[in-house]
């Protein structure tokens, strides 16, 4: 920050403009994280709760010994959160437009 207001930027200047897109890409990285740790939190959820969902599916599977439903569920659930995390970078992408006229 010292370096910032060595070239002339004014504090307000430097946290209104230049710090939030420093920050941008450390944002996305935690979050497409916290997505995949939302998940794994649901899951284990649903299964010690045992309500239908995703948590009921993997009792009955493990409960009959169903590998194929197992390997299914994770390909499913696999592509979810592909598909979440891609959709979620599309729209960062697309909002994260530079145009700074104020």
């Amino acid at each position: 920050m010292d370096s910032m207001k060595s070239l002339g930027f004014s504090k307000s200047v430097i946290q209104k403009k230049i710090i939030p897109k420093l920050l941008i890409s450390s944002q996305i990285n935690y979050l497409k994280y916290y997505q995949f740790v939302l998940w794994t939190i649901l899951i284990i959820y649903e299964i010690l709760i045992g309500r239908e969902g995703i948590g009921f599916m993997i009792n009955k599977i493990v409960a009959y010994r169903d590998l194929s439903a197992a390997i299914a569920l994770l390909l499913i659930l696999g592509f979810m959160i592909l598909l979440l995390n891609r959709i979620y970078c599309a729209i960062i992408n697309n909002f994260n437009y530079q145009n700074d006229h104020e």
